[in-house]
Order: structure tokens, then C-alpha cells, then sequence
């Protein structure tokens, strides 16, 4: 992506409640946007409108329903966006979440998207992108889906997706797409599984699909089905998105969903972001990515691990086929390259296919694990120290000589 200061690779957050927080908890709004922005993060997404209003857990957004129903509702908004101003921080902003009263009528979402019009007008700068509605698919007609977008695009100088996969994508119009990836494990994998799957975006079968995409709701610290708390992987799961060349990617977590919203309590999910178990360390991996992670990243060109075209040579299919390691995949620009490798069972032995010089990196630190400076043809090895196992992964930055 890009704005007027030039590329960035931007990271957003889950803060789905964020005008209701505004509304009735400025003070946690703020430390909320306080964490997101101290944890290298550059945005968050929120809901426009959600719940109906009903009891818990009936309804599990019971005592967390806000929108247009609201009468200061357009005081809130506009709170939450000097709020995020304040931070230094943009918003994605999903208008319609699920299930939501008081836009159960087409003409009243036609109204709702008309209204944030008026709201973005002059606070562009503050828009990461808008989206319309949250996994719609079968609650709203994607024919309505696509038009309010395009509606809402030709108001407001902003990105505009109607929701999220691109398979009803109508015509080459939209710029991105927003991606809801399965967070399951499987059997080759494992635990890695959801880190590789922005790379299966490139072979989505979509008519229209766009070249980049958002990854919108990744595997996370209680998200829903599949859930992630380990550090590194949380990291590595938020550089592998651009290494496939997606343009955003969001840290999708428990505490952001509702931000101590009964249902969630119920649950044991923590109120507070910063209550994630071993948040320091993922914050200190985040902002390595945000001063580490070249600002075009997304526009590199992407290589399998086995492809002869990549310019770090595993052999062919070998180390993958004999269980050396699960996945590997390199971004470059003729001038650096970053690549990452997944669960890492035994050394792997690289060849680089120019003269390069590469560092392996510490993705919770940045700082670098080991340095090499290769001739074309020279042979380098990810193997950990002597007498212990491998890192289960690696992150990799080099550039050509």
C-alpha cells in the first residue's frame, strides 16, 4: 500500500467495539489504542454496527450493540476517529457486522453507507479501508453487497470491498480483497498450517480476483474454532502475508473482539489486549516486522520454495518431500529478498543462486541469529546450534551483491 509519505506494509488490530468503548469507556478505548500503537501495529478494525440489543447469551453481543439507533451516534464516530488520530493510527471500518436490528432493511443500509459518507468526508487520511459487511455472504445478497460498495467508492475517496473472499467479484473494479483463511492445523502442517495459507490466495479461483489482498481475520490469541499463543508463530504469521504479497494483515485476537463484553468474560477471554499471555514478547516481534519489513514488501516477487525461478535453491522438492521442512517461500525485488520457512524438522541445507549476503532473524527480537556472505553457488545451512534441534522456523533478509 501506499499513501502520501510513499509505501508502507501496514498491521492492523481487532478492536471490533471501538464506538462503544468510545461511548461508554473512553479511558479503555485509549489504552486500548495505546497498546495497539506501542505494539508496532499501524491500524485497527472495528465494526460500524453490530447486535441487537438482546439479553447474553441469547445474544452475544447483547451489552456491546451499538449504531445508527444511537442519536450522538455521529459524535461517537467522530470521537473514535480523533482517538485514533491521537495514536497515530488509521481505521479499517467494517460497516455492517452480524446479526444487526436496526439494518435489517435494505433501504436502512443503503442510509447507513450514505451516513459514513459523510463521516469519512475530510478524515480520509484516517481511512485504512472500508468494507461493507462482515463475512455477508448469504445475510446480505452479494448483489446488494457489491452495489453499496461501489456506491460508497464513488462518495468517499477511500478502498472500498464489499466482504470478505472475491468469488462474487463482478468486474476487475475492486483493488483488494479481504481474506478470512481456515485456521485449522493439518496433517503436513501442523501447527504452521495457518501461517502458509495467504500463499494459497494466488490460486484462488475468482474471476475477478484482485492482485492483493487483506488478511482480515487470521489464527490468533482466542480466535474462534482454532487458536494461537505462540509468540513467534503470532509474529511469523503476520510477515508471511506480505512475503504472498497481500497488503495488509490484521493481528486478530480475543480482547479485541469484545473488550470485556460479557459473553467473552464467560469464556476467560481477558478484557485488555495487553493481558494476552506473553504479549511483551509479541510486541517486541511486531515492531522488529515494522522496522524490518521493506515498505513494498507486497509488490515483491513471490517463489516457492521448490521453484527454480527463487533465488535461495532448496533443491527441488526433496527437503520438502522427505519431511525436512513443511513450506518455504521467497519475496524479491532483484535488490533484497525476504524468506520464511515453516516447520523445520531436520537442517536445511540453501544455495544461493547469486552472490547475496543473508541474515537469519529473530522474529520476537529482530536481531540476527546468523550472517552470511555468499558467493553464487555457496551452500548455507539453517541448522541451529550444535547438538540441538533446528529452529522450527526461520525468517531470512538478504540482498543481492
Amino acid at each position: 500500500m501506499s499513501d502520501d509519505d510513499g509505501a508502507f506494509a501496514p498491521l492492523g488490530c481487532s478492536l471490533f467495539v471501538a464506538p462503544w468503548l468510545e461511548k461508554n469507556e473512553p479511558e479503555t478505548a485509549d489504552a486500548e489504542m495505546a497498546t495497539i500503537a506501542g505494539g508496532g501495529m499501524q491500524y485497527f478494525r472495528m465494526w460500524g454496527a453490530v447486535g441487537e440489543g438482546g439479553p447474553v447469551p441469547a445474544d452475544s453481543w447483547g451489552d456491546r450493540t451499538f449504531g445508527p439507533q444511537w442519536p450522538d451516534y455521529d459524535a461517537v464516530i467522530a470521537g473514535v476517529f480523533a482517538r485514533a488520530e491521537a495514536h497515530k493510527l488509521r481505521i479499517q471500518i467494517t460497516l455492517i457486522a452480524d446479526p444487526v436490528l436496526s439494518l435489517a432493511e435494505a433501504s436502512n443500509r443503503l442510509a447507513f453507507v450514505d451516513r459514513w459518507a459523510g463521516l469519512i468526508r475530510g478524515r480520509e487520511h484516517l481511512v485504512q479501508l472500508v468494507e461493507i459487511g462482515n463475512e455477508s455472504g448469504g445475510k446480505m445478497p452479494y448483489s446488494e453487497l457489491l452495489s453499496l460498495a461501489k456506491h460508497l467508492r464513488s462518495l468517499v475517496n477511500v478502498i472500498v470491498v464489499p466482504t470478505r473472499g472475491c468469488e462474487y467479484y463482478n468486474d476487475n473494479s475492486f483493488p483488494m480483497a479481504t481474506m478470512h483463511y481456515e485456521r485449522e492445523n493439518d496433517a503436513d502442517g501442523g501447527e504452521y498450517a495457518w501461517v502458509w495459507r495467504p500463499y494459497e490466495y494466488q490460486f484462488f479461483e475468482c474471476p475477478h480476483r484482485p492482485g492483493t489482498a487483506s488478511n482480515n481475520e487470521p489464527k490468533g490469541p482466542w480466535s474462534s474454532g482454532e487458536a494461537e499463543f505462540d509468540p513467534a508463530r503470532l509474529v511469523l504469521g503476520h510477515w508471511s502475508p506480505f512475503v504472498c504479497n497481500h497488503a495488509t494483515s490484521v493481528f486478530h485476537n480475543g480482547p479485541g473482539i469484545r473488550t470485556g463484553g460479557q459473553y467473552d468474560v464467560a469464556r476467560g477471554i481477558p478484557k485488555h489486549i495487553a493481558e494476552i499471555p506473553n504479549w511483551e514478547q509479541i510486541a517486541s516481534g511486531l515492531r522488529a516486522r515494522l522496522r524490518l519489513c521493506p515498505p513494498n514488501l507486497a509488490n515483491f516477487r513471490l517463489h516457492n520454495g521448490h521453484w527454480g525461478s527463487n533465488p535461495l535453491d532448496f533443491g527441488g522438492n526433496t527437503q520438502f518431500d522427505n519431511g525436512t521442512l513443511f513450506r518455504a517461500a521467497t519475496a524479491e525485488d532483484g535488490l533484497k529478498f525476504v524468506a520464511i520457512l515453516l516447520r523445520v524438522l531436520q537442517p536445511v541445507s540453501i544455495r544461493a543462486r547469486a552472490a547475496m549476503r543473508v541474515r537469519e532473524v529473530d522474529v520476537l527480537t529482530g536481531e540476527s541469529i546468523h550472517e552470511w556472505d555468499l558467493a553464487a553457488g555457496a551452500v548455507f545451512q539453517i541448522a541451529g546450534a550444535p547438538g540441538s534441534a533446528p529452529p522450527p522456523h526461520a525468517l531470512l533478509l538478504g540482498e543481492f551483491k
